[in-house]
C-alpha cells in the first residue's frame, strides 16, 4: 500500500502535462467531429472531359455537382493522379469519353467511366449517381431531335425519377469515432509512457531504500505494486477519454459493438503501461524523457496506421508492424467502423486480436518485473 501511494504521488506530479494532453486531444476530436478540416462536405472528384464542351456534358456536370465537388487542380501525369488518390485529395476519377455527345445523338450506346483507388461509401455513391444518369439517357434516346430538345427531355426524365439523394452516412459517426479512437493511441501512449517511466525510474534509482526504511516491502512487490497502480490510472484515463470522445462525436455506448471498442482501448492502455514499465527499468536518465517519449509514441503510432490509413502503408512496413499491439488496436477500430453488423467471424477476430495484445502486455510486464527484482537486490 505504501509503494502504491508513492507511485500515485509520482504520477500526480505530472497532472499539468496530463491535462494539457487531454485538452489537445479534446480540441482535435471536436475539430474532427465538426468537420472543420473541409469547407465542403461534397465528395471530391476529378472530372476529365475528353469530349467537347457540349450541352449534354454541361448538363451531366450540373447534375453531378449537386453531390460532388470537382477538383480545380490540374493533373500533369499519372503519378500525380495516384498521389491525389492516395492522400484523399480526390476520391475517384470520372472520365467522359470522346464522341460522348455524338454517339448519343446517333443513338449509339454511351458510357461514363469511373476509376478509383479503393472502394468506399463515397465512391459507391458516385457510381450510383452515374448509373442513374446513364439509365435516364438510355430510357430517352435521341430520335433526331435537336440537342437542346433532347436535353430538355433528359431533364424532365430526371425530375420524374426518384433522385439519388446524398443519404446521411450511416457509418459517418462510426468513422469519426474510430478515427478519434486511433488518435487516442498516440495520446495514451504519450501520457502513460511519461508517468510510468518516471515512476519506475524514481522507485528504481534512489527511492527504494528510503521507502523500505519507512515501510518495508518485499523486493519483488515494489514494482508489482507500482505497475498495478499505473495500470489502474491508465485504465481510468482510457475510459475517461473514450467517454469524452463518445459525447463529443454523439455516439451512444449502449451498442455492443461500441463496448467492444471501449474494451479495445482499455486493453491498449494496459499494453502502454507494460511497454513503458520495461523502458523505465532500462533507462538511465529521464532528463529528456518527454522528448524521447514523444518520438517513441509518434513513431510507433505513425508506422501502425494512426495517421495514415493502414491500407496505404508500404508492404514492408506492414510486414514488420502487423503483429504490434498498436497496429492491432487500430485494425480493430477500423474494422468496427466499416461493419454494419457483427457476426461470429467478427467476434472471433476481435477475441484473437485482443488476446494477442493482452499476451504481449503480460510478457512485457513479466520481463519488467524480472529486471526490477534484480535491480532491487543489487540496490539493497
Amino acid at each position: 500500500m505504501h509503494v502504491s501511494n508513492i507511485t500515485l504521488k509520482l504520477i500526480m506530479r505530472m497532472w499539468k502535462f496530463i491535462l494539457l494532453e487531454i485538452a489537445i486531444f479534446a480540441i482535435l476530436v471536436m475539430l474532427v467531429s465538426k468537420n472543420l478540416y473541409t469547407k465542403d462536405n461534397r465528395i471530391p472528384v476529378l472530372l476529365m472531359n475528353e469530349d467537347e464542351d457540349t450541352l449534354l456534358t454541361e448538363q451531366f456536370e450540373d447534375y453531378l455537382s449537386q453531390y460532388v465537388k470537382f477538383s480545380d487542380g490540374e493533373i500533369e501525369n499519372e503519378s500525380q493522379l495516384e498521389e491525389d488518390l492516395f492522400y484523399d485529395n480526390i476520391k475517384c476519377v470520372i472520365r467522359i469519353p470522346r464522341y460522348f455527345t455524338v454517339n448519343y445523338l446517333n443513338g449509339k450506346p454511351v458510357d461514363i467511366m469511373r476509376n478509383e483507388l479503393t472502394e468506399s461509401q463515397d465512391t459507391v455513391l458516385v457510381d450510383t449517381l452515374i448509373s442513374k444518369y446513364l439509365m435516364v439517357l438510355k430510357q430517352c434516346p435521341n430520335q433526331g431531335l435537336p440537342l437542346e430538345e433532347s436535353i430538355q427531355v433528359v431533364e424532365q426524365m430526371l425530375s420524374k425519377e426518384v433522385m439519388v439523394l446524398p443519404v446521411e452516412k450511416v457509418l459517418f459517426k462510426k468513422e469519426q469515432f474510430a478515427s478519434c479512437q486511433n488518435y487516442m493511441a498516440y495520446i495514451l501512449l504519450s501520457i502513460i509512457l511519461l508517468y510510468t517511466v518516471s515512476a519506475i525510474y524514481y522507485l528504481r534509482r534512489d527511492e527504494i531504500e528510503k521507502h523500505n526504511r519507512i515501510a518495508p516491502v518485499a523486493g519483488n512487490a515494489i514494482f508489482r505494486n507500482a505497475i498495478f497502480v499505473c495500470i489502474l490510472v491508465g485504465l481510468f484515463l482510457a475510459l475517461f477519454m473514450g467517454l469524452l470522445v463518445s459525447m463529443i462525436v454523439g455516439i451512444g455506448i449502449h451498442d455492443k459493438s461500441v463496448i467492444m471498442v471501449i474494451i479495445n482501448e482499455l486493453n491498449y492502455a494496459i499494453y502502454c503501461v507494460a511497454i513503458s514499465s520495461f523502458i523505465g527499468m532500462l533507462i538511465k536518465s529521464i532528463k529528456n524523457i518527454d522528448s524521447i517519449g514523444q518520438l517513441i509514441s509518434l513513431g510507433i503510432t505513425f508506422l501502425c496506421g494512426v495517421f495514415v490509413k493502414q491500407d496505404f502503408l508500404p508492404d514492408k512496413v506492414v510486414l514488420f508492424t502487423k503483429y504490434l499491439p498498436t497496429f492491432l488496436y487500430v485494425k480493430v477500430n477500423n474494422a468496427w467502423s466499416k461493419a454494419e453488423g457483427m457476426d461470429f467471424h467478427d467476434y472471433q477476430a476481435f477475441i484473437l486480436n485482443e488476446g494477442m495484445i493482452l499476451c504481449t502486455s503480460a510478457i512485457w510486464i513479466l520481463i519488467s518485473l524480472i529486471i526490477g527484482e534484480k535491480k532491487v537486490k543489487m540496490d539493497l
